[in-house]
C-alpha cells in the first residue's frame, strides 16, 4: 500500500505500481509478473512435486489393500509427511538418491483419522526390535478394552488389527508388499495375554512399515460408537 511522507513523497504500491525511494533518486517500477525462482527454489518446488505424486500413489495403495479409517481431510496432512519422508532422497543427487529412500521414520505417529488420535484412546505402547536377521519382533502387553483402550460411551468392545508391509516409495507403481497381519478382540469382560507377534523380512531394499488400527465395536447391534475407530503408522524404517 503506497503511502505520503511528510515531504509529500509517494512510497510504496499502489496498483501494478511501486514507488520506490532513496538518497540519490526516486523512481516507479511495476510489479513483477511471476516470482524470480532461485535454483533453490526450483529445486525444492521439483521436490515437493515428486513427493506429492509419490504420496498420492502411496495412500491409493493403502486404502486398496488395508482398512484403514480415515477422515474426509487426512490426504493434505499425510503428503505433508510424505513430503518430510522423502525429503533427503529429494536433496541427494540422483545417482546417491537411487540408494536413498529417506526417513520412513517421519510417518510414525500420523494420525489417519484426527477425530480419534491414536494416543487419546491407546494407553499401551508396543515395542518393536529388529534384529540383525532382518527379523521384526513386537512385543504387547495384556490389553483390556476400557483399560489400555479409551472406549466411547456407548462401545463395550474393540478389535485391534496390525499389518506390516515392504514398500519403495519411489516406485512408480507403488504396491505394498504384504508380510504379516496380527488382530485380537478387545473386551471389557476379560484381558488378553501379552503377544509376541514377529516376522521375517524379505531382502529387497524398501520402507518397513507396520499400521495400527482399532476398530470400535457398539454395546447395541442398531447403533454404532460415536467415534469409529482409529488408525496410525506404528513403525516405519528403512531396511
Amino acid at each position: 500500500m503506497a503511502r505520503i511522507s511528510k515531504n509529500g513523497i509517494l512510497s510504496g504500491a499502489l496498483g501494478n505500481l511501486v514507488f520506490v525511494n532513496s538518497e540519490s533518486q526516486s523512481y516507479v517500477r511495476t510489479k513483477p509478473s511471476g516470482l524470480q525462482q532461485t535454483p533453490k527454489t526450483k529445486a525444492a518446488a521439483k521436490a515437493f512435486g515428486f513427493a506429492s505424486a509419490q504420496d498420492k500413489l502411496f495412500r491409493l495403495a493403502l486404502t486398496r489393500q488395508l482398512p484403514l479409517i480415515t477422515d474426509s481431510r487426512y490426504a493434505s496432512r499425510h503428503r505433508a509427511r510424505m513430503n518430510k519422508a522423502l525429503m533427503v532422497h529429494s536433496q541427494q543427487n540422483h545417482q546417491d538418491a537411487e540408494h536413498n529412500l529417506g526417513l520412513p521414520e517421519s510417518l510414525t505417529g500420523f494420525d489417519f483419522n484426527a477425530h480419534c488420535p491414536w494416543e487419546k484412546i491407546t494407553r499401551f505402547y508396543p515395542e518393536f526390535r529388529l534384529s540383525d536377521t532382518r527379523e521384526l519382533e513386537c512385543r504387547f502387553p495384556a490389553l483390556k478394552a476400557g483399560r489400555e483402550i479409551v472406549l466411547p460411551q456407548d462401545a463395550r468392545s474393540a478389535e485391534l488389527r496390525l499389518d506390516a508391509f515392504t514398500v519403495n516409495p519411489l516406485s512408480r507403481t507403488i504396491n505394498l508388499n504384504l508380510i504379516s497381519s496380527h488382530t485380537a478382540d478387545l473386551s471389557i469382560f476379560q484381558a488378553t495375554l501379552p503377544t509376541v507377534w514377529k516376522f521375517g523380512i524379505p531382502d529387497d531394499s524398501a520402507w518397513l512399515v507396520v499400521t495400527g488400527t482399532l476398530i470400535f465395536k457398539s454395546a447395541t447391534p442398531l447403533h454404532t460408537a460415536a467415534v469409529h475407530g482409529s488408525s496410525t503408522y506404528l513403525f516405519a524404517k528403512s531396511v
